[in-house]
């Protein structure tokens, strides 16, 4: 296996690319790429409740110091609470955690599936790009 493909890499921005998570340089076996995966083979009417689920079990992790990956699960916490706002019409707030270019390029991927599906806003892309501290 090679080796470069066990460790996050800050490539160049793969918001531009088509993206595959598989192929993305990764660690294996995350919390992230396991949930990845997950939405990835889901219906995009099922992703919500999903992902309400999965933010619910990690704010239990966290609160209850429970051994999770604390930046993956804030990540996924973090979007879940922009996609509630969102659906919702609530104000978002930033996306300090979305900073690992594979993360915003799966959250901006599911955000697109979403609104094809028309679960969310048009608009919920552009209050995505908004939202990511650079």
């Amino acid at each position: 296996m090679d080796s470069k493909l066990l460790f996050e890499t800050k490539a160049s921005p793969l918001s531009k690319l088509p993206w595959n998570w598989k192929t993305q340089p990764r660690m294996r076996n995350s919390l992230f790429n396991h949930l990845a995966d997950t939405l990835e083979n889901l219906p995009a009417r099922a992703i919500l409740k999903t992902l309400e689920l999965e933010s619910k079990m990690l704010k239990d992790d966290l609160l209850n110091d429970r051994p999770v990956p604390v930046g993956e699960a804030q990540s996924v916490v973090d979007f879940y609470d922009f996609i509630r706002s969102v659906k919702e019409g609530l104000p978002t707030k930033k996306l300090i955690s979305a900073n690992h270019n594979h993360h915003q390029a799966f959250f901006r991927k599911t955000i697109e599936r979403l609104i094809a599906a028309k679960e969310l806003p048009f608009a919920a892309l552009r209050q995505f790009e908004e939202s990511i501290v650079r």
